[in-house]
């Protein structure tokens, strides 16, 4: 059993690689386009932390609230595929017994969202160039990674109108927010 759970998280470790190969191959061809529609970000929140469990050290734990009064007509594969993307790298680059933080809320124009750890952190110098392709901080190339999560989240950020920050001290940890423009479905009027 323990030999076949190595070979599991082999594989799905390879599929990471190859979707986000395929992801950047598709973003440089401009063959990635944002597709708003109605959804439930509690709903939408709620599954992704569900999802990114098994990643889950020795007592860390994902402390999630949504706070949305306005409805949300954004990507959903998009803004799914951001937050699986910043969790895991939360994750990953947090110790045990750790909190990682993800607060949503909206304005009438706007979505923010923040992922917020207690891991490594990021050298002032090298925040400079963590959303360039194949870059990875020297505090964590201890890590498996191909240093380009961050490069293809600003760009799908980038594709929904949005922008990207992030705050982080080193040995301290990193402050990812994420603010997205909140418009109506148009119907053809």
């Amino acid at each position: 059993m323990r030999h076949l759970a190595r070979i599991e998280a082999s594989v799905n470790q390879l599929n990471a690689i190859l979707e986000e190969f395929l992801s950047v191959g598709r973003i440089e061809e401009r063959k990635i386009d944002a597709h708003p529609g109605n959804l439930n970000l509690t709903s939408l929140v709620r599954d992704t932390v569900a999802d990114v469990q098994s990643l889950l050290k020795a007592g860390q734990v994902i402390d999630w609230q949504v706070v949305c009064p306005v409805p949300v007509w954004l990507d959903a594969s998009l803004l799914r595929k951001i937050l699986m993307n910043l969790l895991s790298n939360s994750l990953k680059y947090s110790g045990q017994n750790s909190v990682i933080t993800v607060r949503a809320g909206c304005q009438p124009k706007q979505l923010t969202i923040t992922v917020q750890d207690q891991g490594v952190g990021i050298s002032q110098e090298d925040q400079a160039h963590l959303f360039e392709q194949f870059f990875r901080a020297p505090s964590v190339v201890s890590e498996p990674g191909t240093g380009l999560g961050l490069y293809i989240i600003a760009k799908y950020v980038e594709l929904m109108g949005g922008t990207i920050d992030l705050h982080s001290i080193l040995g301290e940890g990193t402050l990812v927010t994420i603010r997205l423009p909140l418009s109506t479905p148009d119907y053809g009027r």
